[in-house]
């Protein structure tokens, strides 16, 4: 059975990793800045699992990681692939 549960992609600059928010937090609290509003968790992994294999080396901050989905995303609906 494929998840369609929606998540929240969160990002907490200080910890450096990511959270799939279930919407059961407030958006932006306790150290976690959204990065996107809504999505499968499919949708979000390759994302960051690629950025993970950058976050070992490189400390990055939450407007280079938004900055970084916005590209991400325009390059997969170029490709008709999100939709969002």
């Amino acid at each position: 059975m494929i998840n369609k549960r929606l998540y929240r992609l969160e990002f907490n600059e200080v910890k450096q990793c990511w959270h799939y928010d279930n919407f059961t937090h407030n958006e932006n609290s306790n150290g976690w800045k959204t990065i996107c509003e809504s999505g499968l968790d499919n949708d979000f992994k390759p994302f960051t699992y690629s950025l993970d294999l950058i976050l070992i080396e490189k400390k990055m901050s939450t407007k280079e990681i938004i900055d970084l989905w916005e590209f991400y995303l325009s390059v997969l609906k170029h490709q008709k692939i999100f939709k969002k």
